[in-house]
């Protein structure tokens, strides 16, 4: 299995003597107290998805995942009895190196060393067999911003063909990306559906994958098993129309809950409008409207869900509507379309973990975010969308945020 890791040497040298392992100074002739042994009998950082302690062969791994600062870090870390220890037990040190720390017992010493391995190799997820096949223009360009971007030691082209043959060790993988686009109609490929590449994803995503999955492909949450219910959607089809508005999304749901502060908008310049924060997408021009998100909360939640309606405020407005559809589901709601005052409708979501799937997932199913807005009509007829940049930016801080997850 590959892995990338971030190492460098860092040296140490303590008291002027040489390194060993589980041995005396020359010429002592001490044996080791088997009731005292030296060893570090536990290791702990903060963010540490696992700490492997190899006390035969002194040797310390720790894994973390990608976007973990490991500069200036503070371990917890215990030795056995009778032990001193250098660097200090409480010292801050830079794990983005190997590190070594001596322990002293009387006249005999041993060195351990720790060496932190970065998980951090994020998938561009697809039904072509390679990234030159891509046949659809959004999820073409969104393959080009994303290798563009996070290069080629940490970004890697996943197909589902691949994950079916057992070509593509899913283990390797923090993050899976999907950009999901149709210019015809709703569909998502046969063999994303198919019963082995499903079940791998699946136990993947439950042992703490996580999914970045826009456009169409967050309908693949239902596919999962991670949202079971049957909300009404909005899903947009065909080749798109001419259009002179600028288009939004907004971070502040209903008035009331403003997520404009969370990562996934990290250095997105918001406009403050009627209580809402939004940003644009796309400008005029040609746009597919290729949307994949969920209508009518309010209503399924009262006729599906059974929560009471409020004589208080409008229908679409009733709070016990968003604690009960976040609570049920265990999302952060995160956005709505431009323009959007109340509970009904979602955007994108992050579906946290659950007892079940450990990973999370981010689903994106705005459709005026496209990575590619086509150069057709007469509006804008050379395709060029100023807002672009909030989106790749969007894209780029959804990946950074569940490599840190």
């Amino acid at each position: 299995m590959q892995r990338f890791y971030f190492y460098s040497l860092l040296a140490a040298a303590l008291f002027g003597w040489s390194a060993c392992s589980e041995n005396s100074l020359p010429g002592t002739g001490l044996d080791l107290n088997p009731a005292n042994p030296l060893e570090i009998t536990d290791y702990q950082i903060p963010g540490a998805e696992s700490v492997e302690i190899d006390a035969a062969n002194n040797t310390i791994l720790i894994t973390v995942s990608c976007g973990t600062d490991l500069t200036a870090v503070t371990p917890t870390l215990t030795v056995a009895a009778g032990n001193a220890i250098s660097p200090a037990a409480d010292a801050t040190v830079d794990l983005s190196v190997p590190v070594q720390y001596t322990l002293l017992q009387g006249n005999l010493f041993t060195t351990y060393t720790v060496e932190t391995e970065v998980r951090c190799i994020t998938g561009f997820l697809n039904q072509a067999a390679a990234r030159g096949e891509i046949a659809d223009d959004d999820e073409a360009a969104a393959a080009d911003y994303f290798f563009s971007t996070f290069g080629t030691e940490s970004a890697r082209y996943v197909s589902f063909q691949g994950i079916k043959d057992g070509t593509v060790d899913l283990t390797e993988y923090k993050v899976l990306w999907w950009h999901s686009d149709n210019n015809q109609s709703f569909t998502l490929p046969e063999i994303a559906r198919d019963p082995e590449v499903l079940a791998a994803l699946r136990a993947w995503y439950q042992d703490g994958g996580n999914l970045y999955l826009s456009g169409y492909a967050a309908a693949y949450l239902n596919d999962l098993g991670r949202v079971t219910d049957n909300f009404p959607l909005a899903i947009g089809g065909g080749p798109g129309f001419d259009n002179p508005d600028t288009w939004t999304v907004n971070t502040v749901i209903a008035r009331a809950h403003d997520m404009s502060s969370h990562p996934l908008f990290n250095g997105i310049d918001m406009n403050a409008v009627d209580g809402r924060k939004e940003f644009p997408v796309i400008g005029p021009g040609w746009r597919e409207d290729h949307n994949y998100v969920i209508l009518d909360i309010p209503k399924y939640m009262v006729e599906e869900k059974g929560v009471a309606t409020d004589p208080s405020v409008g229908f679409n407005e009733n709070p016990a509507v968003y604690e009960r559809f976040t609570a049920d589901n265990n999302v952060a709601w995160l956005a709505t379309w431009g323009g959007i005052n109340d509970y009904f409708m979602a955007g994108v979501l992050e579906f946290r973990p659950t007892t079940e799937f450990a990973g999370t997932a981010i689903w994106q199913g705005i459709g005026g975010i496209e990575y590619n807005q086509n150069a057709e009509g007469d509006i804008n007829p050379d395709g060029l969308n100023v807002h672009q940049v909030n989106i790749n930016r969007l894209s780029g801080n959804a990946l950074r945020y569940l490599t840190s997850h």
